[in-house]
């Protein structure tokens, strides 16, 4: 019997009492009727799941490298091991059960209740979309120099205004520079003026009564804590954010540079691609455990120059992210003709709304207003103006002296050749 456990062929086969009572007769056989299969199954996997909790703590005892990275492997391991496994059926989610609550969601909503997070800052978004859900895992990417950032610190400082309370990761610039920016797009201050210390008296005193507004809500618990990538030493990766989720326990969390953060999983030396995958994989897994929505930003490829549609391959080092988020947006600097620069936001891709993007004004803290809904025509345009202001920019670098000359050439072109379809331009 023992031999027929262990074939695969009676696999999850059980013994019944007689042969339990051939193959262990000392042991006292008892009925108890209060100890389902399914409780002792989690009994069981209770157990499992603590003995992977004592090897994880025991690593973290016996660290000799770098702390950091440890803990951060060690989260890691927690997060597949542990967190992912669980006790098994309480993670089972039945259709009824599911229909239920579908049910009862689509009855509130009819009565006009507010389910989601918060709203975004575009009401032609919040009509299509409901607002910003729990899932809800959102990507700007665009060129440099498109506004995306911008973009980003509106919609924080939009959260902000509705009372909710935002948490930021930054590398690319310091806490205090993002936290500028959102300032004065709360305010309504001219960015510059505000960078430079020529604010008027009267928008001097409203960032004064910002700053009453701020400390009235850290009070109460709702601080808007901006982390800092700069000084973790490699160790800012999605599990450390993850503990500061818990931690802070944001409405909203928003990454200025996705690509920017850590990766634990991946080895050294492994391509961009690869690493990014794993970022923006865990990422998606944080948003799901917590139920916190995650807005970032990533770089736009120069090969979106090939497409007239806003396709999610555009997205830099990995088409995981197309695949992983529920919103794709393409932010487009649309700064070029008349008195106001207008930025254009094309959604390369939604999973549940169907919007086709907008333009909306650009102007730094100051004006981030709702213009008008875009038709696909005027979306191309867009991406065209886009395609051809970054061609030119490449084509304005100097030419080696020597190449206008017919018959000329330099003794390292071929090197230089090599070099830059290395993949570092």
């Amino acid at each position: 019997m023992l031999y027929m456990k262990r074939s695969r062929g009676y696999k999850n086969a059980q013994m019944g009492p007689r042969t339990m009572e051939d193959q262990f007769p000392s042991f006292d056989l008892c009925y108890d009727p209060k100890m389902s299969l399914e409780a002792y199954c989690m009994k069981v996997r209770r157990e499992r799941l603590l003995q992977i909790n004592s090897s994880v703590a025991q690593e973290l005892i016996d660290v000799k490298d770098d702390p950091v990275a440890t803990a951060s492997k060690c989260l890691s391991k927690l997060q597949q091991d542990v967190l992912s496994v669980g006790y098994g059926q309480q993670d089972d989610v039945s259709f009824t059960s599911a229909l239920t609550r579908s049910i009862q969601e689509h009855d509130l909503r009819a009565t006009g209740k507010d389910l989601s997070v918060c709203k975004w800052p575009w009401e032609p978004f919040n009509t299509a979309s409901g607002g910003l859900e729990k899932d809800d895992y959102i990507c700007f990417y665009g060129r440099p120099k498109s506004k995306k950032s911008w973009v980003l610190a509106e919609f924080i400082a939009d959260v902000y205004r509705q009372g909710k309370t935002p948490l930021v990761y930054t590398k690319e610039m310091t806490a205090d520079n993002i936290f500028k920016r959102v300032g004065a797009c709360i305010e309504h201050l001219p960015y510059q003026e505000f960078r430079l210390g020529r604010l008027s008296k009267e928008e001097r005193l409203r960032l004064e009564k910002l700053l009453d507004a701020a400390d009235d809500l850290r009070k109460f618990g709702k601080e808007m804590i901006c982390l800092d990538g700069k000084d973790t030493d490699k160790g800012d990766t999605i599990e450390w954010l993850a503990a500061k989720v818990h931690k802070y326990k944001p409405h909203v969390v928003f990454i200025d540079g996705l690509y920017l953060m850590s990766d634990s999983r991946g080895s050294k030396g492994q391509k961009d691609n690869f690493r990014v995958q794993n970022i923006s994989r865990a990422a998606r897994q944080m948003v799901l455990d917590t139920g916190v929505p995650l807005i970032a930003t990533m770089q736009a490829t120069r090969t979106a120059a090939a497409h007239k549609g806003a396709n999610l391959d555009e997205i830099a080092y990995s088409d995981a992210i197309g695949q992983d988020v529920t919103a794709a947006i393409r932010v487009i600097n649309e700064d070029f003709d008349d008195d106001l620069p207008k930025i254009t936001m094309v959604v390369g891709g939604a999973r549940e709304f169907n919007f086709p993007g907008c333009q909306i004004y650009g102007v730094p803290a100051t004006n981030f207003e709702y213009i008008r809904e875009l038709t696909q025509k005027e979306i191309n345009k867009a991406k065209e103006r886009d395609e051809n202001r970054d061609e030119k920019e490449a084509g304005a670098a100097k030419k080696p002296k020597g190449l206008d000359k017919p018959g000329l050439k330099r003794k390292n072109d071929k090197a230089e050749s090599a070099n830059f379809f290395d993949g570092n331009h």
